[in-house]
C-alpha cells in the first residue's frame, strides 16, 4: 500500500481544459464556427505552454476565442498610446528625473514590502471598458492615492471622466501619453471631482478633440490635487524606494501576456522595452500598488483596469527587472508618481 501511495503522488496531475463547445456552452456563444474554433484551441495551447513557463497561472476566459489583436480591440488596449512619436510631455526615461529619496533611504527601502491597498490608500479595481482610457485610470489611481499618503486626506473615489473630457491638448494638458493626467490638476489649478458627481461614461475618442463638453465646474471637488510627477528609469530599488516614499506609479507594459493571467507572478521575459522615444510594444497603462516576494522571488502587485473579476481580483503581480535589464518583463520601461502640493516627504 505504501508503494502504491508513493506511485501515485509522483504522477503528475493534468489539468483538463473544456472543449469550444463546453466552454461556448459556459460562457453563452452561440459562434460554432470552425474558425472560431481553431482559434479557441490554438489559445488553450498557448496557455498550456504558459502555463509551464513560470509561476504565474493562465486560463481560458471569455476572450478564449478571439487573437491577440482581436481581443485588444475589445479591451480598449493600445488605443489612444502612441509611445515612440516623442511628443513633449512624454517622460524621458532615456534622461529619467533624480528622484525625491536620498541614496541611504534607497538602499534602506530597496527590498522592504509595501501594500497600499492593505493600509487604504488604493480604490477598489475599475473597469475602463472597451474604451481606450487606460492612462486616465492608471493616471487617476496615483491622485488618488497620493491624496491620502502624501496629503494625509480620505480615500476618495476620483473621476477619470473629468480628465478624459477636460484635459484635451490643446489647452497644454493631455496628448495621449498616460502620466500626464496626473500634472493635469495643477496646470489646470482645479481640485479633482469625485467619481460619483461626474461618472465615467468612455470615450471612442482619445486624446479628445478641443471642445470637448468639460462639465469639471459642476461636479463634487474633493481635496485631491497635484504639484507635480516625477518619471524614474526601471531600476526596482528606487522604485521601490519611491512606492514607499509617494505611493502608487504608473507602469507602462505590453499588455499581450495578460489575456489569459488568472494570478501568481509573472517571471517571463518578453523583450526590450527600450529607450526614449522607442518603447517597443507598449500599449497598456497600469498602476503599481505594492510590492512584496513570493517564493523568493521579488514581484511588483501592480492593480490593472479590467474590473474586479480579471486576475488576482482586479490585480497582478510581475517580477522585478533588473535594473539596466536588456529585456524587461513585459516590455516595462519606468515608473511615474505624483506629487502633492506642499506635502513633506519624511
Amino acid at each position: 500500500m505504501m508503494r502504491a501511495a508513493a506511485f501515485v503522488s509522483s504522477v503528475a496531475v493534468v489539468r483538463a481544459y473544456p472543449s469550444y463547445h463546453e466552454w461556448c456552452a459556459q460562457y453563452g456563444k452561440n459562434d460554432a464556427s470552425p474558425e472560431r474554433e481553431a482559434v479557441y484551441n490554438a489559445n488553450v495551447e498557448l496557455i498550456k505552454g504558459l502555463n509551464a513557463e513560470g509561476q504565474a497561472t493562465f486560463d481560458v476566459n471569455e476572450y478564449a476565442d478571439l487573437t491577440t489583436e482581436e481581443w485588444k480591440q475589445v479591451r480598449g488596449v493600445g488605443l489612444g498610446v502612441d509611445p515612440e512619436d516623442g511628443r513633449e510631455g512624454q517622460c524621458n526615461f532615456e534622461k529619467p528625473d533624480a528622484g525625491v529619496v536620498s541614496p541611504d533611504e534607497v538602499k534602506a527601502l530597496a527590498h522592504e514590502p509595501i501594500d497600499w491597498v492593505e493600509q487604504g490608500a488604493i480604490t477598489p479595481v475599475k473597469d475602463q471598458g472597451s474604451s481606450g482610457t487606460c492612462g486616465y485610470f492608471a493616471s487617476i489611481a496615483v491622485v488618488e492615492g497620493i491624496n491620502v499618503i502624501q496629503g494625509k486626506n480620505d480615500l476618495v473615489s476620483i473621476s477619470e471622466q473629468e480628465v478624459i473630457d477636460c484635459c484635451t491638448p490643446g489647452n497644454g494638458g493631455c496628448n495621449g501619453w498616460p502620466g500626464q493626467e496626473i500634472e493635469w490638476y495643477s496646470k489646470a489649478g482645479v481640485m479633482a471631482k469625485t467619481e460619483a458627481s461626474y461618472p465615467y461614461k468612455g470615450s471612442s475618442d482619445i486624446p479628445k478633440p478641443d471642445g470637448t463638453p468639460c462639465h469639471s465646474s459642476e461636479g463634487t471637488a474633493t481635496k485631491a490635487t497635484t504639484s507635480g510627477r516625477i518619471c524614474l528609469a526601471n531600476d526596482p530599488e528606487s522604485i521601490n524606494a519611491h512606492l514607499h516614499k509617494l505611493g502608487p506609479a504608473v507602469w507602462m507594459i505590453d499588455a499581450s501576456p495578460l489575456q489569459f493571467y488568472s494570478g501568481g507572478v509573472i517571471s517571463g521575459s518578453t523583450g526590450s522595452g527600450g529607450t526614449w522615444p522607442h518603447y517597443n510594444g507598449i500599449d497598456h497603462a497600469t498602476t503599481i500598488v505594492g510590492s512584496g516576494t513570493a517564493n523568493g522571488v521579488e514581484y511588483w502587485k501592480v492593480r490593472n483596469s479590467w474590473g474586479r473579476s480579471w486576475g488576482e481580483s482586479g490585480y497582478y503581480r510581475v517580477k522585478k527587472d533588473e535594473a539596466g535589464a536588456a529585456k524587461t518583463h513585459l516590455h516595462s520601461i519606468g515608473a511615474t508618481f505624483g506629487l502633492y502640493p506642499s506635502a513633506v516627504i519624511v
